[in-house]
């Protein structure tokens, strides 16, 4: 948009807003000011290029703005309906030709998605861009991080499309990460995340495919009790021995028990254990520390194989 579109357009600022303004002494929010009420523009990308800055430059003014109380936080205002802009071809190319960011932006989606874009992908990139607001390094760092979670998980085989990418976009918006040190620190946080997902996976015999979204939400729960993997894999075996294979449920059980009485080592397990009432280790549907019907039946099945066996051999013996 040209500033000089709107030359008829009368703007009024508050009189407490002015002197917000002139007290920081900060040209360059009110310059931003200025240029949003006069152009009728919020996004940041777009003010950016209508004052010639760069999108750092509008979005230290924007945030100099939000310090004020002259605009309401980007993360607080998600698009309603989390819905992009129908750009169309016209809009996006007048974006492309006038801004070299933008085209940028395009190449780089080009390479790491390895495919040409469409009209659809396109405008969802203008629409993070120019919508939502995200700078192009965000959007880079958006990219990159959702297709390699999504390789991650599904195989490198694995298809990543623009849609994928506006869904995670969204989630970035509405959780604030508009920066790209705040965009850094969140991929670090989940890279730190899988790398959990994936050494406690592997504890559990998961080897051969990733864990599903209910699983993962078990991992990251367990690893948050601060036990010792020794302690997690005592509760797996105790939990395959007593219902022949990992049921997930059951484990938590016994998880969530030990860490109500504190448990964080092996050494812990069999004094704590016992000593809060639950000496024979049961856990699961019939109750906190009582065991089901089926599952004492069998262990007690189990336990007399075992002395008939000794016995027997005890008489061969002599």
């Amino acid at each position: 948009m040209s500033l000089t579109e709107n030359d008829n357009r009368n703007i009024t600022i508050r009189g407490q807003d002015a002197e917000k303004l002139i007290r920081t002494g900060n040209s360059r929010a009110c310059l931003y000011y200025l240029c949003s009420l006069y152009s009728g523009q919020s996004s940041v990308p777009a003010l950016a290029r209508m004052l010639g800055w760069s999108q750092e430059e509008a979005f230290a003014a924007r945030t100099a703005l939000e310090a004020m109380g002259l605009c309401a936080p980007l993360s607080d205002k998600p698009p309603e309906n989390d819905s992009l802009p129908l750009y169309t071809t016209q809009e996006i190319n007048e974006v492309i030709d006038g801004d070299p960011a933008f085209g940028s932006l395009i190449e780089y989606t080009k390479l790491r998605l390895n495919k040409i874009l469409t009209h659809t992908d396109l405008r969802i990139l203008l629409g993070l861009y120019n919508h939502l607001g995200l700078p192009a390094g965000v959007i880079m760092l958006l990219i990159s991080y959702t297709v390699e979670h999504i390789k991650k998980r599904r195989g490198e085989a694995a298809r990543v499309g623009m849609s994928h990418i506006e869904s995670e976009g969204f989630y970035w918006h509405r959780h604030g990460i508009v920066t790209e040190p705040a965009a850094e620190e969140y991929i670090r946080k989940k890279t730190e995340e899988d790398m959990l997902i994936q050494s406690l996976a592997k504890l559990l015999n998961i080897k051969d495919r990733a864990p599903t979204p209910s699983e993962e939400k078990y991992l990251l729960k367990w690893s948050s009790f601060g036990m010792d993997n020794d302690v997690i894999y005592k509760a797996y075996d105790k939990t395959v021995l007593n219902t022949g294979s990992l049921k997930w449920s059951y484990m938590n059980s016994i998880l969530e028990d030990w860490h109500a009485k504190g448990i964080t080592k092996l050494s812990d397990i069999d004094g704590k254990d016992h000593k809060q009432g639950n000496p024979n280790g049961y856990y699961g549907h019939a109750g906190p520390g009582k065991p089901s019907e089926s599952h004492a039946a069998e262990n007690a099945a189990e336990r007399l194989k075992r002395l008939r066996t000794s016995r027997e051999n005890k008489t061969q013996g002599r």
